[in-house]
């Protein structure tokens, strides 16, 4: 039992040991999300199917997919 447990020990460290150097920071991407729902803060909507790009953390366009 205890070695099945240092096994297991041993494979979960190696695999998070080796997602690693796969960490791509975001701050320097552009992230597309499409055919969303977004719920604008100035009155009770929806506006559907909408596509987001969010670049350094902020989202800098939004709307339908023909316009972005």
């Amino acid at each position: 039992m205890k070695l099945l447990f240092k096994c297991i020990l041993l494979l979960s460290v190696f695999s998070c040991s080796a997602q690693e150097p796969g960490i791509v920071n975001s701050n320097n991407r552009e992230i597309v999300f499409k055919s969303v729902n977004v719920i604008p803060m100035d009155e009770e909507r929806v506006l559907p199917d909408q596509v987001v790009v969010v670049k350094n953390g902020k989202i800098v366009a939004m709307g339908d997919a023909d316009k972005i």
